[in-house]
């Protein structure tokens, strides 16, 4: 009965198997953490680009700053999806440059990005701030 014991314990067949998983289950979560990583990256591009777009496309314009933020929520929603778009909110105003004393068109995005790849919900606080000089009008 003692042999059989030994011979059990000597059988390594099947290990392959139970490393594979252990590894492979870590492989994964790294993968899902860069693909998390990369995707707010990439979001918080769209949010600066969304801002910067609606703050010149706004101050060369008649429309007024509350266009500007409404703008860029609909390029952010657009770009995004709901989903990811839907907890960040932007505001257009229009400031006066403190150093040049100009008139300038400010929007103004933030909000929390969701998890895309966890069910943790919010996690990633994201704000910026674009600034465009308002074109006289005419």
């Amino acid at each position: 009965m003692v042999g059989h014991a030994v011979e059990v314990a000597a059988d390594d067949s099947g290990a392959a198997v139970v490393e594979f998983v252990m590894v492979s289950v870590l492989l994964i979560f790294l993968l899902f953490a860069v693909l998390q990583v990369a995707l707010v990256f990439y979001a918080r591009n769209v949010i600066a680009e969304s801002a910067s777009d609606a703050a010149r496309y706004t101050s060369g314009s008649s429309l007024g700053p509350e266009q500007a933020g409404e703008r860029a929520q609909a390029q952010l929603r657009s770009v995004l999806g709901d989903r990811l778009a839907g907890d960040i909110h932007c505001i257009g105003s229009r400031e006066i440059d403190v150093d040049s004393g100009l008139q300038t068109t400010v929007v103004r995005c933030q909000g929390r990005l969701r998890a895309s790849f966890a069910p943790i919900g919010a996690f990633v606080e994201i704000a910026t701030i674009s600034r465009a000089l308002t074109e006289p009008s005419q």
